[in-house]
C-alpha cells in the first residue's frame, strides 16, 4: 500500500520553500497527512521519501520522538545543529523514557511555604499520590523535594506537627528526558517517582509506577491477546485432528510433532481444507471466520516486529473482540 502525502502536507512544503521558515507539527499530524496513524516500517519509508522528494527534515527526527511532542517542519538546506543530528540506527532502537505519555504531561506543582492543607487537597482533587515542591509553577525553576502522601505519613508519624509544606517533603529524583526506559524503569521502581527534564532544563513530566503499569499494560495488551486468540485454535486443532493430518497441511508435509509447530497461516489452510471445519461442529460460517483469522495473522505478524505504540486503534479493536468472540464460543464449549 502506498502512503502519499496529502494536499495540506504539499501546501506546506511549497509554504516552507518559499519562506524557509519552519512549521511546528507533532508526529501524529505529520502521519495523519499520510493516512497513517502508526510508525510502521512500509509507512516510514513512504513518508521518509516524500520528505526528501521535497527537500524537507524534521528536527528533532519524528521517527523516535514522543507521538505527540512538537517538532518543525524545515527545509533539508537548514543546517543542523550538533544537537539535532539524526541518531545512529542503533540509536533509534533504543527506547527512551521520552516515549511515555507521563513524560509529556504538564506538572502541578507547589511551593514549599505553601499550607499542608493546600498540598492535601491538591492531591485529593487530582488524584495524585505526589506533588514536585517549586518555588515558581515555572517548568524551569530547581525541583530538589517532593511531597507525597507518604511523606506526609511518614511526618506524622515522627511527630512533626507542622502545618507547612517544607516540613513534609523528601528528596526528588530527576532523569533525563533521552534517559534509556530499561534504566528509567529501575531508577522509577526504587524511588517510586521521577521528575523528567529535557535538554533545556524544562519539566517535561512526571512518571510514577503506576504509570509504567498503565503503559506496560496498553504495550503487552496485544501480546496476552494475540496469544489468547492462538492458545484456543491450538485447543480445537489438537481436540479435531491427528498430527498426521497436520502434516499434510505443511507445504513440504513435513513431520508434525505437535500444534504448536505450525504457522497461523497454517492453522486457516487447515480450517479451510475440505471437510474439516464442518468437523468442529459450531453454527459459524467458515468464510467469514477464517477471513477473520488472515485479519489476526496479518496484525500479528506486524506486531511481532515492531513496537505497541505501531498498533493501531482499529487492529487493538479487532484483537479484542475476535478473543472476546473465541473465548465466548469456543472455551465455553468445551
Amino acid at each position: 500500500m502506498a502512503y502519499l502525502p496529502n494536499e495540506t502536507f504539499l501546501q506546506l512544503a511549497k509554504q516552507i520553500q518559499e519562506t524557509k521558515k519552519p512549521v511546528t507539527i507533532t508526529p501524529r499530524t505529520l502521519l495523519a497527512y499520510f493516512g497513517a496513524e502508526s510508525r510502521r516500517v512500509h509507512v516510514l519509508w513512504w513518508v521518509n521519501k516524500a520528505l526528501d522528494d521535497n527537500k524537507l527534515k524534521t528536527v528533532p527526527s519524528y521517527e523516535n520522538e514522543y507521538f505527540d511532542a512538537p517538532i518543525d517542519l524545515v527545509s533539508s538546506d537548514v543546517s543542523l545543529s550538533k544537537k539535532e543530528k539524526p541518531l545512529k540506527n542503533y540509536e533509534n532502537i533504543i527506547l527512551k523514557i521520552k516515549i511515555l505519555k507521563a513524560a509529556n504531561k504538564n506538572v502541578v506543582s507547589i511551593p514549599k511555604e505553601a499550607s499542608l492543607e493546600k498540598a492535601m487537597t491538591l492531591m485529593m482533587l487530582n488524584n495524585f499520590s505526589q506533588l514536585p515542591v517549586m518555588q515558581k509553577p515555572d517548568s524551569r525553576a530547581e525541583v530538589k523535594e517532593m511531597i507525597s502522601w507518604q511523606s506526609i505519613g511518614k511526618a506524622f508519624a515522627s511527630g512533626i506537627n507542622s502545618r507547612v509544606v517544607k516540613d513534609y517533603t523528601t528528596e526528588a529524583t530527576t532523569i533525563s528526558y533521552d534517559e534509556s526506559l530499561l534504566k528509567a524503569v529501575e531508577i522509577i521502581r526504587s524511588k517510586e517517582v521521577v521528575i523528567v527534564r529535557k535538554e533545556d532544563n524544562m519539566v517535561s513530566g512526571l512518571v510514577t509506577m503506576t504509570d509504567l503499569a498503565e503503559e506496560f499494560f496498553s504495550s503487552s495488551e496485544p501480546f496476552f491477546l494475540i496469544g489468547e486468540i492462538e492458545g484456543i485454535l491450538r485447543e480445537i486443532i489438537t481436540d479435531t485432528f491427528t498430527l498426521d493430518e497436520l502434516s499434510e497441511i505443511t507445504k513440504d508435509k513435513k513431520e508434525i510433532g505437535a500444534v504448536s509447530e505450525l504457522t497461523f497461516a497454517d492453522y486457516i489452510a487447515l480450517l479451510r481444507k475440505g471437510n474439516n471445519w464442518e468437523r468442529i461442529n459450531l453454527p459459524i460460517d467458515k468464510a467469514i471466520f477464517t477471513e477473520r483469522l488472515d485479519e489476526i495473522r496479518e496484525i500479528r505478524n506486524d506486531f511481532m516486529h515492531f513496537n505497541a505504540e505501531n498498533m493501531e486503534v482499529a487492529e487493538k479493536n479487532k484483537l479484542k473482540q475476535t478473543a472476546d468472540f473465541m473465548r465466548e464460543t469456543f472455551v465455553k464449549k468445551k
